[in-house]
Parts: C-alpha cells; structure tokens; sequence
C-alpha cells in the first residue's frame, strides 16, 4: 500500500500510538477523514441533535462521537481556543492539516460557503503551543467511548 485512510480528529487520536509512527517507519502516507467529527466540531450540536442531521440519521454517528466526555472535552477546548481568537473548528482544522504525520484529509461539506471557511481556515495551519497543550491534555485525560482506529478488526476477533 502506498496510502492509509483512517478517523482522525481532536478528539479521536488513537492512530497516533501505533499506526502514523507505523506508516512513517515504511514510507506509507496517511489520508484522514471525519475531521470535523461529522459537524460535531463546529458547534452545530451545542444544543443537541436536530432531526435533519447526520447525528439524527446514522447511529454510527451517535455512537462514535455523542457522549458525555467528548461534548465536555470540545466545550473546554473551543472556551480555551477563543481567548486565542478562535473556536473549536479553527483548532480542529488547522491542528489536523498541519499534523505532521498527516499527509492529506478528506473534508465534507454541503455548500460553497463552507468550503470557502475550509480553505480560509487551512490557510495557516500555525497554532499556540498553549491551544495545542489543551487539546493533548484534553485527548490524554479521556477515556472509555473513544473510536478505535481498527474497529473493523476488533468485531471479528
């Protein structure tokens, strides 16, 4: 293989243990997807679950990324990253395109508008070291419900 594909975002960080280190050692690049948590990190959930929205239509969804401890997490992150001038999606974005075991991702979005903040946003990928030391200290003290990056393995063992 040439490329690996995997969830990767700020609050789903497991590929970093084993797997990007993996890929680096045997010169295999790394495409990450759900950046964005499935609009979960731009703050279109902060008042819940609206039927119309991909959390409301697919449980994998709900079951990744809707608990407790991820909602507490992002809320703590996007209050920290707005005394920097930003919110939790700047950080989600800029902190995956600009990760250096990151090769390229894979972004959705429903409109021209969107996309447009994307690329803004991409644009400069710098951020605080003191943004960055809160999102690992976020990630390291979480725990239980996080998405494993081999989960199609585990259903078969």
């Amino acid at each position: 293989p040439v490329i690996a594909q995997n969830i990767y975002n700020i609050i789903t960080r497991d590929i970093e243990n084993e797997l990007i280190p993996c890929l680096k050692h045997f010169d295999i690049g790394l495409m990450i997807y759900n950046i964005l948590a499935g609009g979960l990190l731009v703050g279109k959930y902060n008042d819940g679950i609206d039927c119309d929205t991909r959390f409301a239509r697919e449980k994998t969804y709900r079951e990744r990324y809707w608990n407790q401890q991820n909602i507490n997490a992002i809320k703590r992150i996007d209050a920290f990253s707005r005394k920097y001038g930003m919110n939790i999606k700047d950080v989600s974005i800029k902190r995956c395109v600009g990760n250096e075991g990151i090769d390229s991702c894979i972004i959705g979005v429903s409109s021209i508008e969107q996309l447009k903040d994307i690329i803004n946003i991409s644009a400069c990928t710098d951020l605080p070291n003191e943004i960055i030391e809160q999102c690992d200290n976020e990630w390291f003290n979480m725990s239980g419900k996080r998405q494993f990056y081999g989960r199609y393995f585990r259903r078969r063992l």
